[in-house]
């Protein structure tokens, strides 16, 4: 055996043919044997060329099955190399085109990432933290108290601040503007029970949505007793959660929290320092003078108005957080809900279960409800102030949605469009390989859903999926080019 290897040009004695496709060489020891094999047959050519005038009918007819021989090896190398050449140009192609945002106007039914997060929740459905408490109010209550919510509600603000800070709220934030002065002597009845709220240690939130100079506009007397937060829900419909700017800053000014993320402060004592582009984390110092650091899914400079986000303007950095929501069902239950009107009620109730917690309040009202979709044909419909204490729930439990750093998207992107390659070229009917390429875009959402669930970790599926129909669609046309 080892003289036989020695005396073969390329050190190949035999060629092992399954026939058609299925020889297409993909790992690289099948690619090199491949290329020994082609140098060998290209080798026997030469050498029964120089036969000459001797040579008998079975050389001719040796030398003709050679020649086809080398036609079909360099044609399933061609191949190969053209398909994935052909890989790597739509992995590039699609990665660039995702990174520039081009995919961002697709509809949300066409983005199949939003089905690895709908199942991922399915999965692992967050808990409810105990420490949230929502006081809300709707049109029971505007029937107990005799006239709809507006302006003239302060006096019962002012009542309900009182109340909830005697019995011990750690944290008040208040889903409801003051930013203009109305009647001076409820409007200091208001401050005072702000004032007295400080006093018994409950931090109290107050929403802000607009500027009034370098501040958010808020009454002057409040915005030196409370913490001023700007509230702003935007959504993005390709994922079961919800955008929330968590911090905004403007110029060299110091960072100004979400109603959601001043909550939470207030719960652990913090006080917001800045904010760490580069690591994507917000710098927070606790009662103990030490600093830590809490993770937001991206950073993002606005370019123009936001449409119901006044506060947000152009070139402000924000912080957005990607939130996750809670069981509607849990969200609405007594155990985490009270009723605006029976805490501000003449006879007071027991309000012990707000003790060393936080009581966001809010109306629920139809102008501030918001669509959100928690699978291909379910949609829920959440109050404002509900996704305001999903966003405190997602801070609380500390979770942070990511995408995927772009070395591990580009790899996936790359993966898929190999696997699409792969599937064009196997000795396969139209329909097996159809099966095949549903198999593998099933398979790898369900990978999709897995990570999402365990680390709370987005890959973009969307330009993986396209990158295997797509590399599959080139390498068809590639095939029937190069084999006639």
């Amino acid at each position: 055996t080892p003289v036989l290897f020695m005396r073969a040009p390329e050190g190949v004695l035999f060629e092992l043919v399954a026939g058609g496709l299925r020889d297409i060489p993909v790992a690289p020891a099948r690619v090199e044997t491949a290329r020994a094999v082609q140098r060998t047959r290209e080798h026997n050519i030469r050498a029964l060329g120089l036969i000459g005038p001797a040579a008998t009918e079975s050389d001719a007819s040796l030398l003709a099955q050679e020649q086809v021989e080398l036609t079909r090896v360099r044609r399933l190398i061609r191949f190969r190399a053209l398909a994935g050449a052909g890989a790597a140009i739509v992995a590039l192609v699609l990665f660039a085109a995702a990174w520039l945002g081009l995919f961002n106007w697709l509809p949300w039914f066409l983005r199949p990432e939003a089905y690895a997060v709908w199942v991922g929740d399915r999965l692992s459905t967050p808990e409810l933290d105990a420490r949230i408490v929502l006081v809300v109010a709707d049109s029971i209550s505007e029937t107990a108290l005799g006239r709809p919510w507006d302006s003239t509600w302060r006096a019962e603000h002012a009542q309900l601040i009182e109340r909830l800070s005697r019995a011990g709220a750690a944290v008040i934030a208040m889903d409801v503007v003051f930013d203009t002065p109305r009647v001076a002597a409820v409007d200091a009845q208001l401050a005072d029970a702000v004032q007295r709220a400080r006093a018994r240690g409950t931090d109290v939130v107050l929403a802000a949505e607009e500027w009034a100079g370098d501040r958010l506009n808020l009454l002057p007397r409040l915005a030196s007793l409370a913490t001023a937060a700007g509230v702003c829900v935007g959504k993005r419909p390709l994922q079961s959660a919800t955008i929330l700017p968590l911090a905004t800053r403007r110029g060299a000014a110091e960072p100004i929290p979400s109603l959601a993320l001043a909550a939470a402060m207030g719960l652990r004592r913090q006080k917001l320092l800045g904010l760490d582009q580069a690591a994507r984390s917000l710098l927070l110092r606790d009662a103990a003078g030490e600093v830590r650091t809490h993770g937001f899914t991206e950073v993002e400079r606005i370019s123009g108005l936001q449409p119901g986000c006044r506060f947000l303007r152009e070139d402000d950095v924000s912080a957005n957080l990607l939130i996750e929501h809670t069981d509607l069902k849990v969200l609405r239950g007594t155990q985490h809900r009270l009723r605006y009107e029976e805490v501000v009620a003449e006879q007071e109730p027991d309000l012990g279960r707000v003790r060393g917690r936080a009581a966001l309040v809010g109306r629920l009202f139809a102008g501030d409800r918001f669509r959100i979709w928690r699978g291909p044909l379910s949609v829920e419909r959440r109050y404002g102030v509900e996704l305001h204490a999903d966003a405190l729930n997602t801070v609380l439990r500390d979770v942070v949605i990511r995408p995927a750093g772009n070395a591990i998207q580009f790899a996936a992107t790359l993966l898929l469009a190999v696997a699409g390659a792969a599937i064009a070229g196997l000795a396969l009917g139209d329909w097996p390989r159809r099966a095949a390429l549903v198999v593998v875009a099933g398979l790898w959402l369900t990978v999709c859903a897995y990570v999402y669930a365990e680390d709370r970790i987005l890959l973009i599926a969307l330009i993986q999926l396209a990158a295997l129909v797509s590399a599959h669609a080139i390498a068809r046309r590639t095939k029937r080019w190069v084999f006639p």
